[in-house]
């Protein structure tokens, strides 16, 4: 009987260890004005949870990317197109 009572409060506290271990981070990830060091999203975090929840929705932020919409008539290229561009030369 003491055997099962080790063998379950061992389980039970190896359980609540991985409780633990998973609970996500309580940083703020950008609020604020400026946001906080530790809570702001970069190049370097940008793929990592709870960075990568942020920069999912707002892909373009840590990326350094702007759309810039075209406008007005597209010009066409002066010189012909070279048929071998794209191609995998083999040896």
């Amino acid at each position: 009987m003491r055997r099962l009572l080790i063998i379950v409060i061992a389980g039970l506290l190896g359980l609540a260890i991985q409780i633990g271990a998973a609970e996500p981070s309580r940083t703020p990830i950008m609020e604020g004005a400026p946001p906080g060091k530790e809570g702001q999203v970069t190049f370097n975090n940008y793929r990592h949870y709870p960075s990568s929840k942020w920069a999912f929705h707002n892909r373009s932020a840590p990326l350094n990317m702007l759309a810039i919409p075209r406008e007005g008539q597209v010009t066409e290229l002066g010189e012909k197109d070279n048929a071998e561009l794209g191609q995998q030369l083999t040896s």
